[in-house]
């Protein structure tokens, strides 16, 4: 199968299934070097509330009922009517809200 119509999850197990020549010794710089520190600091981090949680695990176990594999979910049989928003204005976040 071409590799751009690959689910993410098959695109994840394919770069993580490829061989490597030898293990980085190198520190990681530049903009993709985050730390935890960097991480808690960053005011992206979203607490969510008791209903957040209720809402994602019911369509977590709406695709657990039906049986499909994490290669096979799609948006529409995730659904989440009170949080999709909120949602929405994370994913425009590019370094902050």
């Amino acid at each position: 199968m071409d590799a751009a119509y690959l689910s993410f999850a098959e695109q994840a197990l394919r770069y993580f299934d490829r061989p490597h020549e030898a293990v980085a010794r190198a520190p990681i710089g530049g903009p993709g070097a985050w730390r935890g520190d960097d991480l808690a600091a960053d005011a992206w981090i979203v607490p969510l509330d008791a209903a957040a949680v209720a809402e994602l695990e019911r369509a977590a176990e709406a695709v657990r009922a039906r049986g499909l594999a994490l290669a096979e979910v799609r948006r529409e049989d995730f659904p989440l009517p009170a949080i999709s928003p909120a949602i929405a204005r994370w994913s425009r976040y590019s370094s902050g809200p």
